[in-house]
């Protein structure tokens, strides 16, 4: 793997944290005030707003991890964790600046 994956990455959390961002406003649903984001989120994020934070928060100790790890350490164990950031990136495969190359072996 190379820093072009971890920028990559790096980015795409950058992008999802900014979703998470999102103002919320309090509305009446029913009888119920809820916190409600002012723009629309994707679904999944809209579900569960504090897990995705969570899972962001994960994946960027991973990649921090990794950068801090790679060049100082000589390991066997290097292509598995190589495989760990490239099935981290799949994740955003339909993004354009995705390159196939990254995807685990």
């Amino acid at each position: 793997m190379d820093g072009d994956v971890v920028a990559f990455l790096r980015a795409r959390l950058d992008e999802d944290e900014a979703l998470l961002s999102v103002p919320m406003a309090k509305r009446m649903i029913g009888r119920k005030i809820v916190e409600v984001p002012i723009t629309r989120l994707p679904a999944y994020m809209e579900r569960d707003r504090d897990r995705w934070r969570r899972e962001v928060e994960a994946k960027r100790a991973i990649l921090n991890t990794y950068a801090d790890w790679t060049g100082k350490y000589a390991d066997p164990c290097r292509p598995v964790i190589d495989d760990v950031i490239g099935l981290l990136a799949a994740i955003y495969s339909d993004h354009l600046d995705y390159n196939p190359e990254w995807s685990p072996s």
